[in-house]
């Protein structure tokens, strides 16, 4: 059993039933902070970990601690590899809000006495079922401090005349200018949740679900120590010469903008591993060169497209340079965490206040687009001319390019170390999850 200061000595076993929201962004850093707490509890606790039988199907396979227990519910919501191509995100949170309490219900009374609920934000219905049965829930929190403190003052906000909808341009803690604004869809659905906040037990932000993960895969199980072919690929490529680009799982980019985000890289000449979910990967993005293999993957001498990869097994590979971003939460977090500076692409809800933070604030990434809109499209030439100075291979060397790319990748080197003194032992991030367990077990004995 890990160490916890000062536990109490003999405690009876703590049974956690976790369920993550439903989709690859989320599931992942739940998941690994179900095996932070196995870690440090031990025999303990035991974690029911609830998934759809798609999700099942995908982790199955991946080595688990053995308080863990990966248990199914039916899939009742789209496919995580066709959704996106469909429904928008807040049309997709709204089926799986709508159709999942009750298969989760009937996985919640065949596991056995729950002692703890955690849950994702957005699954209003676990503080309901909570508060009826008399279990404290937890809330997972994925998103940032920054958002999670506007929604909190909201009705402050509102009643000084600010525009949650128009928050990014709107308020004075970001600057004003052509920020595109937070949805509004997804703005009304998040408010719905706050009348709930008074009644958890406690709220935990997902920056810790990182661990020291430059050893240990979060999802992949390596079969017969074959390497995934990306990593095959990025073993043959120069020192951070490759820019890793992924969107995420939950935003989809229109076809006309990824022609010239496709054609502007290879213009640019950047080694690239671009990450194109399910269905997105399409013939159309073939290049004269490119060819297929069995791990469904589009490879040429220059770049490397995949379905999906390990992001921050990617992130630490010593080929990687740079992570062009949605700016998700989880993504901004495991780029700081690996030391990977960011080129910035957000387009909706938290992603922009996220960008402020990288580009403005820890001055680790810089921006692809200076306006935004459903509209704005960015042409290849600009594309092009972004990424070799992200990348610092500007063919003209300007010094101020090659100043500010080499401050850039310093900055992501200095809270690369700031992470891992927060994430070692005594640190602040091991304190606050130290005192969360001892909330559990005084919760269980209590």
């Amino acid at each position: 059993m890990g160490e916890i200061n000062e536990e109490p000595k003999s405690v009876k076993r703590c049974h956690i039933v976790a369920v993550p929201f439903p989709g690859r962004g989320l599931i992942n850093p739940m998941l690994n902070f179900c095996k932070h707490l196995a870690h440090k509890l031990g025999d303990n606790v035991r974690i029911t970990y609830v998934i759809t039988e798609e999700w099942l199907g995908i982790l199955e396979s991946t080595i688990m601690p053995p308080q863990i227990h990966l248990r199914s519910m039916p899939n009742v919501i789209p496919s995580e590899f066709t959704r996106s191509l469909t429904l928008d995100f807040a049309s997709f949170l709204e089926i799986v809000v709508a159709k999942s309490e009750a298969p989760f219900e009937h996985v919640l009374n065949t596991s056995g006495p729950a002692n703890v609920i955690l849950a994702d934000f957005y699954l209003t219905w676990a503080y309901s079922i909570g508060s009826q049965r008399n279990i404290p829930v937890v809330i997972f929190w994925t998103t940032s401090s920054f958002v999670f403190f506007v929604l909190c003052h909201a009705d402050l906000l509102t009643k000084n005349g600010h525009n949650l909808a128009n928050i990014s341009a709107d308020m004075p803690l970001i600057p004003r200018g052509n920020d595109p604004k937070f949805n509004p869809e997804m703005v009304a659905f998040t408010m719905l949740d706050w009348p709930f906040i008074p009644n958890t037990t406690t709220i935990i932000e997902h920056h810790h679900h990182i661990h020291d993960k430059e050893t240990e895969s979060s999802t992949t199980l390596h079969v017969n120590n074959k390497e995934p072919n990306y990593i095959e690929w990025l073993d043959v490529q120069p020192m951070s010469s490759v820019m890793y680009i992924a969107f995420g799982s939950t935003v989809s980019i229109p076809w006309d903008q990824m022609k010239e985000i496709l054609a502007g890289l290879h213009k640019s000449g950047v080694r690239y591993l671009l990450v194109l979910p399910g269905g997105s990967l399409n013939s159309d993005i073939h290049g004269e060169g490119d060819g297929d293999n069995d791990e469904g993957v589009r490879t040429s001498d220059q770049r490397l497209i995949v379905p999906w990869c390990d992001q921050l097994r990617v992130l630490f590979h010593s080929s990687v340079g740079g992570f062009w971003t949605h700016c998700g939460w989880n993504s901004t977090m495991e780029s700081i965490y690996a030391g990977v500076p960011m080129l910035t692409f957000p387009k909706s809800f938290d992603q922009i206040p996220n960008r402020k933070l990288i580009v403005d604030d820890l001055k680790v990434g810089m921006k692809v687009m200076k306006d935004f809109g459903e509209k704005t499209l960015v042409r290849r030439d600009e594309i092009g001319k972004i990424v070799k100075r992200f990348m610092n291979i500007n063919e003209e060397a300007e010094e101020y390019f090659n100043n500010e790319a080499t401050e850039m990748r310093r900055r992501s080197s200095e809270l690369k170390e700031i992470c891992r003194t927060a994430l070692a032992k005594g640190g602040s991030s091991d304190t606050n999850l130290t005192a969360f367990i001892k909330d559990i077990l005084d919760i269980h004995v209590n």
